[in-house]
């Protein structure tokens, strides 16, 4: 509503859409769109329309290449599977990059 109407007129006062919600006592209107916008960020992810958000340490890639090895479809190579030297990489990825943000 706030993209359509910058302000609503609520018994005869005219209000802006986040005083009305915030009168409100038990907040069922922004659950409600809460609810509503993790639905459609669901449902765009899985349709590929946006990425997806991940919690893990380490990029999706890193659990694919651990899979692999696992499932016996990867060979060393120099003495270590795939996994392992972008593990290795990625730390120091992330050590120069976060050294660099504390200067």
């Amino acid at each position: 509503m706030v993209i359509i109407n910058k302000n609503i007129l609520v018994d005869g006062e005219n209000q802006t859409v986040f005083t009305f919600v915030n009168r409100f006592r038990d907040h069922s209107i922004v659950l409600i769109a809460i609810f509503l916008i993790f639905t459609g960020y669901m449902g765009l992810t899985k349709f590929g329309a946006v990425p997806r958000m991940y919690t893990d340490e380490y990029p999706q890639a890193y659990f694919q290449l651990v899979n692999k090895a696992d499932a016996g479809l990867e060979d060393l190579q120099n003495g270590k599977y795939k996994h392992e030297e972008f593990k290795e990489m990625y730390d120091r990825f992330v050590d120069r990059h976060r050294s660099e943000g504390n200067k």
